[in-house]
C-alpha cells in the first residue's frame, strides 16, 4: 500500500485530474460494490493478496485469479481493488444511435505506470466480440484489445481503461506462484541466507543445477526449505520459463544475475559468428575494458567496491557481483579481448613494473584474484591465446619475477 505521499506524487507523474483524484480516493476507501458470482463456465473465488492485506474477489480460476497472482507478485503494482464503483461508458451504435450504460469493472489498479480500470475477458469471448463488430471491445493494432468507451471515460480524469485478455496470462508463471502458495507469507524472522551450495554441496563452480538436484542432496532435511529459500530470493529460479513441478527440467541459480547470464548464452547461440582473428586475453577489471561473456561482446561500464556494471550493444545493461564475476572468469565463460597490443595487456604490464613491493605481495597472496592497487585482473586457465595458455600460473610466475627485481625476497607477507 502506497503512502499519500508516495500517492500524490504518482498522481501527479499521471497528470491525474483533481476529479480523478477524488474517484482514486473513493474507491480506495469503498468496499467492493458487489459479490461477484459462479456461473456455467467459471467459479468465483477469493484471492489473500498480500499487497493489500486482505481477500479479493475472482470471478474465474483461469482469468481474474491469474491476473491476481500476477499482480500481487509483480514489482509495479501497488494496489489493486476489486469491483469498484459502477461507471457509466458512452457509445455510438453502428447505426449512428448514441448509447449508454453502466458497468462494474473488475478491479482498479494502482501501478508504476498504470491507474485506472481494468476489465478482465477471455480472448475467445473477446475475438466473439470482433467478429461481431461490436464498438465496446476492439482489437488494436499491436494485438492487444482496448475498450473505446472505457479509454474516453478514464482519459477525462487523467485515468486510464484497460481490457486484459486471458491470452496474456502468464502460464508457467501462474502455475508456479500457484505451487508455492504455502510459502509466500511463511514469515519466519529466523530464517538465515541459504545459498545454492548449502543445499548441494557438490555444486563446485557450477552456476545452477536443477531442482531435482537439489531435492535429492535434502534427504536429510525437509525440501519445503528449497522452496521457502527461492521465495526469499536466496536462488533463483526463473519462474516465467521453468515449472517447478518438473523438478527434473527446472533449473536453480544461484542468484538472477546468474540466470541472466545463462540467457545471454542461449542468445549468444544465434548470434553473428566472431571475428576469426579477434585476440583473446586476460580479463582486465577496469572501465573501458572489453570483455567476451559466452562470445557477446561487453564493455565495463564501471566498477565500485561490490559491483561490476557492464553494458551490451544488444542486451543492455547487466550488474555482477564481483564473487559472480570471478565465478565466470574461473569457468572460462568470460574472457578478455583487446584491439591491439600484447596477450597480457600493456596497462597491466605498466601497473606491476610500477606497483610497489609492498602491493606485488598484496596481489600475490590475493590470487586467483590478482589485485595490483586499484587495479584488478581476473584470469582463468581456459584463458589462451591460439593455445598458448596464459593462466593463473603464469600471472603468478610474472609477478614473482616482479618481486624479485624489486628485491622482494622474503616470505610472503613480508616486503
Amino acid at each position: 500500500m502506497l503512502t499519500e505521499q508516495q500517492l500524490n506524487d504518482l498522481l501527479d507523474k499521471h497528470g491525474v485530474t483533481e476529479e480523478g483524484r477524488a474517484i482514486v480516493k473513493q474507491i480506495r476507501s469503498s468496499q467492493p460494490s458487489r459479490r461477484v458470482g459462479g456461473g456455467a463456465s467459471n467459479a468465483a473465488c477469493q484471492y489473500p493478496s498480500h499487497k493489500m492485506g486482505r481477500t479479493l474477489q475472482a470471478e474465474s480460476h483461469t482469468n481474474e485469479l491469474a491476473a491476481l497472482y500476477v499482480w500481487d507478485h509483480d514489482s509495479i503494482t501497488y494496489e489493486i481493488y476489486d469491483q469498484p464503483p459502477q461507471i457509466k461508458l458512452n457509445y455510438v451504435e453502428a447505426g449512428g444511435h448514441r448509447r449508454g450504460y453502466r458497468t462494474t469493472p473488475d478491479y482498479f489498479v494502482i501501478q508504476d505506470d498504470f491507474i485506472g480500470w481494468v476489465e478482465c475477458k477471455l480472448e475467445e469471448w473477446l475475438r466473439t466480440k470482433h467478429m461481431e463488430r461490436s464498438p465496446l471491445f476492439v482489437r488494436a493494432t499491436d494485438g492487444t484489445w482496448k475498450s473505446p468507451p472505457g479509454s474516453d471515460y478514464a482519459a477525462q480524469f487523467g485515468l486510464r481503461f484497460a481490457v486484459r485478455s486471458s491470452q496474456e496470462n502468464p502460464k508457467v508463471l501462474v502455475r508456479n506462484l500457484v505451487f508455492l502458495s504455502d510459502y509466500w507469507y511463511d514469515d519466519d524472522s529466523t530464517a538465515t541466507f541459504r545459498p545454492l551450495e548449502s543445499f548441494n554441496p557438490e555444486l563446485g563452480n557450477s552456476a545452477y543445477c536443477t531442482l531435482a538436484d537439489l531435492q535429492r542432496h535434502c534427504i536429510s532435511e525437509n525440501t519445503d526449505e528449497i522452496y521457502r529459500a527461492i521465495v526469499r530470493g536466496d536462488i533463483f529460479v526463473n519462474l516465467s520459463d521453468d515449472v517447478l513441478a518438473e523438478p527434473e527440467y527446472a533449473r536453480v541459480f544461484r542468484s538472477k544475475s546468474f540466470a541472466e547470464a545463462f540467457a545471454f548464452q542461449a542468445q549468444s547461440r544465434v548470434a553473428a559468428p566472431l571475428d576469426e582473428n579477434l585476440q583473446i586475453y586476460p580479463v582486465v577489471l577496469e572501465p573501458d575494458a572489453q570483455i567476451l561473456w559466452h562470445d557477446l561482446q561487453f564493455i565495463i561500464m564501471s566498477v565500485s567496491e561490490k559491483w561490476v556494471f557492464l553494458r551490451n550493444s544488444q542486451n543492455g545493461p547487466v550488474t555482477l557481483s564481483h564473487d559472480e564475476f570471478l565465478c565466470y572468469v574461473k569457468a572460462g565463460e568470460i574472457r578478455g579481448v583487446e584491439s591491439s597490443g600484447a596477450p597480457f595487456t600493456t596497462a597491466a604490464e605498466d601497473r606491476i613494473s610500477t606497483a610497489s613491493p609492498r602491493d606485488l605481495d598484496l596481489a600475490t597472496r590475493r590470487l586467483p584474484n590478482t589485485t595490483i592497487g586499484a587495479y584488478v585482473v581476473y584470469s582463468a586457465t581456459q584463458i589462451c591465446k591460439k593455445g598458448d595458455a596464459t593462466t593463473v600460473k603464469d600471472i603468478a610466475e610474472m609477478i614473482a619475477k616482479e618481486l624479485e627485481k624489486k628485491g622482494c625476497r622474503g616470505e610472503r607477507g613480508e616486503g
